[in-house]
């Protein structure tokens, strides 16, 4: 899925091998995704009868949209592709298990997860099963919503309505947390760490430090009694910390113990945050917004002009099969904090 290797036999989904359907609005239609099977092996691999089939989950929800063709030879560095649609008509978590049948000796059947999480997102005036984003007329009055937007551009008393696509704040609470704790179909190319040398599948090391690479959901006390650096374990979020990083709290003071997302930035660039917005209307405006901030101390020892690497911070708008760009904004180079450990 998306040039993304999908292990044989996996019990997880992500967002960048299209196994995560993310979160997608009941009333919205049938949601895509493409899936190559690929022999780079020495002989031909020949696909069974019904090629793509599900063997758990529900078959209602999740759908074989285009099936390779049946017994089709993909001979050595060849390909073939098939189509999963996701459908929900309730509003939960549905997952499924696709099997690949084939004469391969060792991975016949192939298996592997997917899921995608049903939503009433968007409203449907009219009641008639087409969510406001996709009806073209909303109130069924017989004018298509874009005549009728037309005309009320041109009275100069006439309101807006605004819709929010996404407003992460990650939460509130005194625990760690993963990044996609709050937001279905969020994912991140970063480790987690939380704080202690235990090590989960999803973090890189032991260590309990937040090193180059890693990133931690941390929480705040909105009157400042309990520092960045501690964490609800009492482990630092880097033995480093008290000393080079600033104390700070999550900058929504209005959350009590409200969490934030904190990231060492590795030498690599990499994705920290990615996540589905969909209902987007054709010629309507949207605003994109978000709060970040260096943590490194500028009178620290890591604040000598040129010995650190201060962050960039890039986001892209990109077409649901990540195939096409629609715009970049970049941050350029984010400084550190202007003295001790204040912001």
């Amino acid at each position: 899925g998306l040039n993304q290797d999908i292990p044989n036999g996996s019990i997880t989904s992500n967002y960048f091998s299209n196994t995560d359907f993310g979160l997608f609005d009941i009333n919205s239609g049938v949601k895509t995704r493409i899936f190559t099977i690929s022999n780079t092996g020495d002989q031909n691999l020949i696909l069974g009868a019904t090629p793509v089939s599900f063997v758990m989950g529900s078959s209602s929800t999740f759908s074989v949209i285009s099936q390779p063709v049946a017994n089709y030879t993909i001979i050595p560095g060849s390909s073939t592709t098939f189509t999963i649609g996701f459908n929900p008509d309730t509003i939960t978590i549905t997952d499924a298990t696709i099997s690949v049948s084939s004469n391969d000796t060792s991975e016949n059947p192939f298996t592997f997860y997917i899921e995608g999480e049903g939503a009433q997102i968007y409203p449907d005036t009219d009641t008639d099963g087409v969510s406001n984003n996709i009806d073209i007329d909303d109130d069924n009055d017989g004018i298509r919503d874009g005549s009728e937007q037309a005309s009320c551009v041109l009275v100069s008393n006439s309101s807006s309505i605004y819709t929010e696509f996404l407003n992460e704040t990650f939460g509130t609470g005194i625990n760690r947390q993963r990044i996609n704790g709050t937001t279905p179909g969020v994912s991140t190319t970063y480790f987690y760490e939380d704080g202690t040398t235990a090590q989960a599948p999803d973090e890189m090391n032991t260590n309990p430090d937040l090193q180059d690479g890693k990133y931690t959901v941390h929480y705040s006390i909105t009157n400042g009694a309990a520092p960045l650096n501690i964490s609800n374990t009492g482990v630092d979020t880097a033995s480093w910390a008290d000393v080079y990083w600033t104390n700070i709290q999550d900058h929504t003071p209005s959350d009590a113990n409200g969490r934030m997302a904190i990231f060492n930035a590795s030498y690599t660039p990499g994705i920290f945050y990615q996540t589905e917005i969909t209902g987007i209307l054709p010629n309507v405006p949207i605003n994109y917004s978000f709060w970040v901030i260096n943590i490194d101390n500028a009178d620290s020892i890591f604040g000598c002009s040129g010995c650190r690497i201060l962050p960039n911070v890039t986001v892209k708008f990109l077409s649901t099969d990540l195939s096409t760009v629609y715009g970049i904004f970049n941050t350029g180079d984010i400084t550190r904090c202007a003295s001790g450990n204040s912001c």
